[in-house]
């Protein structure tokens, strides 16, 4: 019942922008599609239509969602979360970073990169990338170099907003900065745009900030740039970016600093990732928990095909018409008040 409800949801919205062919045959072609591929990973039809319908609130038609939705439940059945959520969420970083449906496994691979190699996992990713993801796709920043950085973050317990916050505050302060932080950027020799005037990547300026700088200063460096104080006072700079920016600013840029090495590496593996979604999935199905989740969501579909192909839809529809036709009625409404008549008689006498 849950099923029918939440697919004439999507079937609506997917109506209205649908253009050109045969929509119903078009229609019940995705949904075939959906299922077996929910029934594939672990979920249930339901579930299917959970993210269906978050597919078609994101804007993407019957063609897309049939390529989406393989690597949508690869990403959910891998992180154990809930199909309609990964699809809300992936559909959002698809449209900050203007990725096109087509190139949803490659996002899923990334994702999926990301949060099995870090101290994340996938709902702490879509909450950071949602704080970071405009100010970082503005000042063009890459997807896999911003996941990176969340992920490095991510493994100094800097997670979800409070890795998105910093990020999207670095952004600001690098791009933008003020009078202060300007002349400590001058005085070490650091570029934020390259020659053309064109943004250079937030991984490029803080590998600079490490090699103009070397370790022993990389205290004093966060916190200049961060709070914007004069880089001869520097002794508690640190402290007082934390301060400024509720921490989380001074200790992020702490922590990419303090591993441009592994932030490099994490880079590379996330940009050559390629079929890791799909890899890790299939890993997953082949488990005896994936079998069993398998399993049930078989019956389930067993269940709604039932339910759509002996006629039971119509038959408890037209039982619940009658029931409701007979709630209406004045006889019905007349036993009701003498019922309460006599449950308060009763009262009354006890």
């Amino acid at each position: 019942v849950g099923y029918q409800n939440t697919m004439e949801t999507a079937k609506a919205i997917l109506r209205d922008n649908y253009k050109g062919g045969n929509f119903n045959q078009d229609y019940n072609d995705m949904v075939k599609v959906i299922r077996d591929v929910a029934m594939r990973t672990k979920f249930t039809a339901p579930e299917a239509a959970d993210a269906a319908r978050f597919m078609a609130m994101a804007g993407l038609n019957i063609p897309m969602i049939k390529s989406a939705i393989a690597p949508i439940a690869d990403v959910a059945a891998i992180s154990d979360t809930d199909l309609g959520l990964v699809a809300d969420k992936m559909t959002n970083i698809m449209t900050e970073f203007k990725v096109a449906p087509s190139q949803m496994r490659n996002l899923a691979d990334m994702m999926t990169k990301t949060f099995t190699s870090t101290n994340t996992d996938m709902m702490m990713l879509a909450e950071s990338l949602q704080y970071a993801g405009p100010m970082a796709f503005a000042s063009g920043q890459s997807l896999a170099e911003t996941l990176a950085m969340i992920g490095i973050m991510g493994n100094s317990v800097i997670q979800a907003s409070m890795a998105g916050t910093t990020m999207r505050m670095m952004l600001q302060n690098l791009y933008n900065p003020n009078k202060n932080q300007a002349k400590f950027m001058q005085q070490i020799g650091l570029r934020t745009r390259d020659a053309n005037g064109n943004r250079r990547s937030l991984f490029e300026i803080l590998s600079d900030i490490s090699r103009l700088t070397g370790s022993n200063d990389t205290r004093n460096v966060v916190g200049n740039l961060l709070s914007g104080k004069d880089a001869k006072n520097n002794l508690d700079t640190f402290d007082a970016a934390s301060k400024l920016f509720r921490v989380t600013a001074a200790a992020g840029g702490a922590s990419l600093l303090g591993n441009i090495g592994g932030l490099a590496e994490l880079i590379a593996k996330i940009q050559g990732a390629s079929g890791n979604s799909a890899a890790v999935s299939l890993a997953k199905q082949n488990t005896v928990a994936g079998m069993w989740a398998q399993a049930k969501s078989a019956f389930t579909e067993a269940v709604v095909k039932v339910f759509e192909d002996t006629g039971m839809q119509q038959y408890i529809k037209g039982t619940l018409k009658s029931i409701i036709d007979y709630l209406k009625q004045p006889e019905f409404i007349k036993t009701m008040k003498d019922l309460f008549d006599l449950i308060k008689a009763i009262g009354s006498v006890l």
